[in-house]
Order: structure tokens, then sequence, then C-alpha cells
């Protein structure tokens, strides 16, 4: 498998709206975002390719993807829909620095670290076992250990991947793509792609049976809670940190 990265320039993904223009927008931002919609509900009816070029195609898709989160359905990649992908960007980031925006490593703290981890987690019960704990910020020895065992993993696919510990545009590439969720709290009323994996989660640990669509209503909830019962959580029925964490080393 070519690496995410292969042949385009790297632009951070969350870091521009996207649009249909001339010349047609590029980069590993519109790859990002063509593998997160393939991976949606939204792409059913077909995929798009995976190319890295915002062309007509991306843009239709786009379309149907804001009509399916209930977004403004305009075709811009915009603080609205990045949201519906589980990126925090524009207004939506409260607690900086923005995901993507710096190259992590051993000794760095924010809210940044926190989105690190939980995206590991959500990779994987061995990133979740070697971090040792819930996500909380801090970018430790165990952290680094985690994150490089990620890398080493990630490699059969994105190849472009270092194994350095060090978290940098490949890793941001690779997390964003294959980690499903992570990137922000979930609590009821929120909708996208990041609720369908959490969702799917939820059906194999905390007895979630209700449909996979990504919005987070009642049913999922309920199962949020009663995760957060067998765990010893507050059963507030918001799925942060904690319950990533949980989710992880319950699979």
């Amino acid at each position: 498998m070519a690496a995410l990265e292969d042949a385009l320039t790297y632009v951070p993904f969350g870091s521009r709206i996207l649009r249909l223009t001339l010349p047609r927008m590029s980069g590993t931002d519109v790859k990002v975002l063509q593998h997160l919609y393939n991976a949606s509900p939204a792409a059913k009816a077909g995929e798009v390719p995976t190319d890295g070029l915002y062309g007509s195609e991306t843009a239709r898709a786009v379309q149907k993807l804001q009509a399916l989160f209930e977004v403004d359905t305009d075709g811009f990649v915009g603080p609205k829909t990045y949201y519906a992908l589980g990126h925090l960007t524009g207004g939506y980031l409260v607690n900086g620095p923005e995901f993507g925006s710096r190259v992590l490593s051993e000794g760095e703290s924010g809210n940044d670290v926190r989105i690190l981890q939980n995206r590991l987690v959500a990779s994987g019960r061995r990133y979740a076992v070697i971090l040792g704990r819930a996500p909380d910020g801090i970018f430790d020895v165990r952290a680094t250990e985690a994150l490089r065992a990620y890398q080493q993993d990630v490699q059969s696919l994105n190849p472009g991947v270092p194994t350095d510990g060090t978290c940098g545009p490949e890793t941001y590439d690779s997390l964003h793509v294959f980690s499903g969720h992570g990137g922000r709290p979930m609590r009821r009323r929120r909708k996208g792609c990041d609720v369908v994996s959490l969702q799917r989660c939820l059906a194999a640990i905390a007895g979630f049976h209700g449909e996979q669509d990504g919005f987070f209503g009642p049913e999922t909830e309920a199962a949020v809670r009663r995760l957060q019962r067998m765990a010893g959580l507050d059963p507030d029925g918001v799925a942060d940190s904690s319950v990533f964490y949980e989710l992880a080393t319950r699979s």
C-alpha cells in the first residue's frame, strides 16, 4: 500500500477550508478527508477515489456527508464539517493546541496530547495497555512507548510512518484515518463519523443494539452509562477519555 502522503504536499488536516476551486485544491488533508468519507455511512452508495484532489466527485461526497449529519450542504469543508468528522477546529476548539498543529514528543502536554492518547487507545487494546492509564494529556515514557508500538504496527497500512515515538505529519494522518474516534468527547445529540466508531465498540463491549448510524441518541447514551457503571466511573453518559480507555482495555 502506498503511503497516505505519497506524491502529495503535506497539509495538516483541518488547517484550511476545503472546497471546489480552479485549479483544484490538493494535498494530504484532502486524501484524509476522502478516506474518512469512504469509511462513513454516507459512502454506501459508492466510494470516492483517494487521490488527494478536491474535484467534483469529492465535493458531491462532502455534500452527502453533510446531508447525513445535518450540516449545511454547501460542499465546503469548514469547522462544522470537520466537527462531524470528529476533528475540533475553529470555534469548536475550546482547549488548544489543535491536534496536528505541532510535532509532539516526550515532555509535551496539552489537549492535543490527550487527543493523541485517545486516538491511540481507540486504535487497539495493545496501545491502551502500554499507556497503562486513561489519557491525561501528558506525553511521558509510556505514551512514547505506546506511540512507537502503534507506528510499528501501522506501517503495513501507511509505510511512510516513522517509528521514532514522535507524532509528526505521517503519524497524524494515520491516526485520523485509522483510529475511528478520540478526537472529541461525545454526548447526547452529537453526530458524526466518530459516533459510528463509538457505537461499533459499544456493540461489542456494552450491549449496544441500536443502529450504528452516527447519531448519539438515548440507546447510545444508555450503553455508555452501562460501560461507566461496569468500570466504576461516574455514569454521566459522556464518552470521554476514560470511556475510550475502558472500551479499549475490555476489547
